[in-house]
């Protein structure tokens, strides 16, 4: 076990490890844990897949979480490991890390050619060996979900929303004529999702050239003023339990915009039915005219566990899940954007969203997908919780910006050298 693990596996770890399903000795099925709406994505996909004939066991899908409570014991304990495993697509190298390549199975052969695949998402995929042990699966580009109606009522044209500058103007608007705010966010130090996307805009990096964590950059620092100008103008709905609380508000008819990914679609299909033909989806504010409006925040890949006892039959079905015509229409249905590049030529990716007032939403996706590349490193884990700390402290009254985020990026960097 690597010495970088840092974990010790208690008997409620080892029970929790025998809890997680995995394939009968063999039976030739085989297990998947997926989480989100990414589980109903996928139980969908197996349903068709297990109808064909031809394969050589079934594929169970098992709810999991992307905290991977149930998934990270199994690997320590070695035992009870799901067949294949979901995880975010930013998690990869840490995965190797903590664990082994030797721990998965090389999906290269199904993987190659490796430009048929979004090139920020299959770079961090790639082993240092130059393999692939993690097969891409969706992406997150972004855009800016808004109220159709709402934006109407107050006058504004979305076509002239360019910039975050004027997102915020408009959103000044909106909240003085309908009392609706324009981004459902928490300041408490448990999201950072928006500094995130912020900082991807620009190009911006989480390591220096020493590979050290520093988040003071001029592209940080750039995305925590345009963050405060959403504070300074009261724009924020406050949702401290940032998952269940944003969709709340949504339901609630608390917020008219949300500028967010692409899966988001799937969390609003799934969580938000009766906003089914409010909403509509345009492009992301630039940071300055003209600006880079592609973004990606978050997506999923897929680990095969080398304790699998049916590695092709797992192959087979990532293959069917990522690589088709009838995979990819599922994965859209539940906003799960192929990372697959092929994929975006189909007749299926012009169809009109009924949800988002008949928009052709994936022609839209398809064409903002190559966001910049982002070197998440091999404890991005580590990064982001910290990254989320200094959220806590940042839009306090008279904060110090740069000296909060080289606290923070101390604080991140001592952790994962105290894990080497």
């Amino acid at each position: 076990m690597k010495k970088n693990l840092a974990l010790v596996l208690t008997a409620a770890g080892m029970a929790a490890a025998l809890a997680v399903p995995a394939a009968a000795e063999g039976s030739g099925d085989v297990h998947m844990t997926a989480f989100g709406s990414t589980y109903n994505n996928m139980v969908e996909t197996a349903e068709l897949f297990n109808a064909q004939e031809g394969h050589s066991g079934k594929v169970i899908i098992d709810q999991s979480d992307d905290s991977y409570s149930t998934v990270i014991p199994a690997l320590v304990a070695g035992t009870g490991i799901p067949d294949m495993i979901e995880i975010q697509s930013r998690e990869p190298a840490q995965f190797y890390l903590n664990y082994g390549t030797e721990a998965f199975v090389d999906l290269t052969d199904i993987i190659e050619p490796v430009d048929e695949w979004v090139e920020h998402d299959v770079q961090c995929m790639m082993a240092e060996d130059g393999r692939y042990y993690a097969m891409p699966w969706n992406v997150g580009p972004c855009g800016l979900f808004y109220r159709s109606d709402i934006f109407e009522q107050c006058g504004i044209d979305v076509e002239t929303i360019t910039t975050w500058d004027k997102l915020i103007e408009a959103g000044i608007t909106i909240k003085e004529q309908t009392g609706m705010y324009i981004l459902p966010s928490t300041t408490n130090g448990t999201h950072c999702d928006d500094l995130m996307m912020l900082l991807n805009q620009q190009g911006g990096q989480y390591y220096n050239e020493a590979g050290e964590v520093d988040f003071n950059t001029p592209e940080m620092l750039k995305a925590v003023e345009i963050y405060q100008k959403f504070v300074d103008n009261d724009l924020i709905y406050e949702c401290p339990n940032i998952w269940d609380d944003r969709i709340k508000a949504i339901n609630d008819e608390k917020v008219a915009a949300l500028p967010y990914a692409v899966w988001y679609c799937g969390t609003m299909l799934a969580s938000c039915e009766d906003q089914a033909g409010k909403w509509k989806i345009t492009s992301f504010p630039a940071i300055e005219e003209g600006g880079n409006t592609m973004v990606n925040m978050g997506g999923s890949a897929i680990l095969v566990s080398s304790t699998s006892e049916n590695p092709e039959l797992c192959k087979e079905f990532l293959t069917f899940a990522m690589k088709t015509v009838e995979g990819n229409e599922i994965n859209l249905k539940w906003g799960s954007f192929p990372a697959y590049k092929p994929s975006y030529t189909e007749d299926y990716f012009g169809e009109e969203s009924e949800y988002y007032q008949g928009e052709k939403i994936n022609e839209y996706f398809a064409a903002n997908v190559e966001a910049p590349v982002i070197d998440y490193g091999p404890a991005f884990r580590d990064v982001q919780d910290q990254l989320k700390l200094a959220t806590g402290e940042l839009y306090k009254e008279g904060a110090d910006w740069s000296a909060i985020l080289t606290s923070y990026s101390e604080k991140a960097q001592s952790i994962i050298e105290a894990k080497q």
